[in-house]
């Protein structure tokens, strides 16, 4: 069954499912009539030469059947397969099978996911929604800044480097802070501290490798084109991945302060599960977190109810306007916590039998109670 032969084979004939159901209501009638013309002849009591008269009555009762359906079909076909290929919208159109518009013109819904025939593999960030507040592709001066005022307030910058961009960078920060403080109200803080927590987990929970080319300029490579999107996202308003390898992630924040990572465990993405995870001890708290990211349909019923009330309307909202959806969720561990974990996981993975279910489900053990962050959407470009 290789293709060569599969090609020399003879081409199976294809008839269109109208001309189908043409054929088989012409059998219907046929039958009706040939009933009709029994019934006629059975009243005469079936005396002299009935065959005749059945013939005759067939004859008679013909028109039954509708001959000139066929060729008024031929000619439909013909006539809109010329307006097909005369159309402007539709240039160098041939049309080799005239069945065909019949059967798009059947269609209701048409589901593809054939990324690179219908779509460039182009993913641009969209869509932010941290459950306080969205933040759209076109509106990221108000997150920029929120980033900016939480960071060099938390990594402070000495007064005698005023000149240089970093302070620069902070008095603007703080100007947009109090005057979008009197819009948000009381709301403020906690809208800060979302976003940021949301950023943060979009910087670190990835298998994004930065890589600087000839020019000093960082450029990122991963399996995945949506992890790239994010980061460079995450880049574009201020928080750049400068570092990724197996033991720590380092990145740099508004103000050229760095925050580092230690990388404890990667749980990477799979089709099976549909989601990634890591654990990370930060250099400077010494806290650990656990940050998630995946589908939807298998983060929600891993969440804590209070605060992801939101999550499947904004999903819902999100895919009608075409873009792909990614849950961000994190739990912090306490040193206790991550030791019975680590244990438990190791002693899973040194198992001879059944590891595969059982690193499973200490996994999923673990990604219990998860506090949502966020929801990105993310779009893929559509073909010219």
């Amino acid at each position: 069954e290789t293709r060569a032969t599969m090609n020399a084979s003879q081409a199976t004939m294809k008839v269109g499912q109208f001309d189908l159901e043409v054929n088989l209501m012409s059998k219907v009638l046929f039958g009706i009539l040939a009933l009709l013309a029994f019934v006629l002849v059975a009243l005469r009591r079936l005396e002299g030469i009935w065959p005749i008269y059945f013939l005759r009555f067939v004859l008679l009762l013909s028109s039954i059947i509708p001959v000139s359906l066929q060729v008024n079909l031929v000619m439909a076909k013909t006539l809109y397969s010329i307006f097909i290929m005369r159309d402007r919208r539709m240039k160098d159109t041939v049309v080799r099978t005239s069945t065909l518009p019949e059967e798009l013109g059947r269609i209701d819904f048409l589901f593809s996911d054939k990324t690179g025939t219908l779509t460039r593999n182009e993913m641009h960030f969209k869509r932010l929604h941290i459950g306080r507040a969205m933040f759209a592709e076109d509106g990221l001066t108000e997150l920029r800044i929120f980033l900016e005022s939480y960071f060099l307030r938390s990594h402070p910058v000495s007064p005698a480097n005023a000149d240089q961009p970093s302070w620069r960078d902070r008095e603007r920060a703080r100007t947009g802070e109090r005057e979008r403080g009197r819009e948000l109200g009381g709301r403020r803080g906690e809208v800060v501290h979302a976003a940021v927590e949301a950023i943060r987990a979009l910087s670190l929970c990835h298998n994004v490798t930065p890589v600087k080319d000839e020019d000093s300029q960082i450029t990122f490579q991963a399996a995945s084109p949506d992890e790239v999107a994010l980061v460079t996202f995450a880049r574009d308003i201020g928080v750049k991945l400068v570092h990724r390898d197996e033991h720590c992630i380092r990145l740099e924040v508004p103000g050229g302060a760095a925050l580092e990572y230690s990388v404890l465990t990667t749980f990477p993405f799979s089709s099976e599960t549909k989601r990634m995870g890591i654990i990370l001890r930060e250099a400077s708290s010494q806290k650990i977190f656990f940050l998630v990211k995946g589908a939807e349909a298998v983060m929600i019923p891993r969440l804590q109810p209070k605060g992801s009330h939101w999550l499947q309307e904004e999903c819902d909202n999100f895919a009608r306007q075409g873009l792909r959806t990614i849950v961000l969720a994190q739990k912090e561990l306490s040193e206790a916590e991550y030791d019975l974990f680590a244990t438990r996981y190791a002693a899973a993975r040194a198992a001879m039998t059944d590891r595969h279910s059982k690193c499973r489900r200490e996994i999923e053990r673990l990604e219990e109670d998860l506090r949502l962050l966020g929801l990105t959407g993310v779009e893929d470009k559509l073909q010219n």
